[in-house]
C-alpha cells in the first residue's frame, strides 16, 4: 500500500488548526483587528500632529538623548490662537508635558 506523505501532513495542519481552536479562513489573516493580529496603540499617531502649525505654538526641551516637544506657559507670538486653544484641549496621553 502506497500512502501519499503530501496528504498526510494537510491532514496533521488540519487536526492541529482544528484542536487549536482555529479554523482555515480565520484569525489574522482575515483580517483579524485584535491586538494578538499585529496592530498596535502605538501605530497610532499623536493628535497635536493634527493641530495646523503645531510647531510655531511648540518648543523643544532635551530628553536624555533626544528633543521632544513640549508647551510653554505663554503662547508664543508666532502660535494661532485657535491653534494654541486646541494643544491646550489635549488631555490624558495626548496632552503635551509643559515646558520647565
Amino acid at each position: 500500500m502506497h500512502v501519499n506523505k503530501s496528504l498526510i501532513i494537510l491532514a496533521d495542519v488540519s487536526v492541529v488548526l482544528l484542536l487549536g481552536g482555529c479554523t482555515p479562513g480565520e484569525g489574522p489573516a482575515a483580517g483579524s483587528t485584535s491586538p494578538s493580529a499585529g496592530t498596535s496603540a502605538a501605530a497610532v499617531p499623536p493628535k497635536y500632529l493634527r493641530v495646523s502649525d503645531f510647531q510655531g505654538c511648540l518648543e523643544t526641551v532635551q530628553v536624555g538623548s533626544h528633543e521632544q516637544w513640549c508647551m510653554p506657559s505663554e503662547k508664543p507670538a508666532n502660535c494661532p490662537a485657535e491653534s494654541w486653544e486646541q494643544l491646550g484641549a489635549l488631555e490624558g496621553d495626548d496632552a503635551l508635558p509643559s515646558c520647565r
